[in-house]
C-alpha cells in the first residue's frame, strides 16, 4: 500500500472514531 493510501485511511478511521 502507498503511504498516501495509509494516510487517507487513517484520516477516515480517525474521523469515524471521533
Amino acid at each position: 500500500v502507498l503511504n498516501t493510501e495509509v494516510e487517507a485511511i487513517t484520516k477516515l478511521l480517525k474521523k469515524d472514531l471521533v
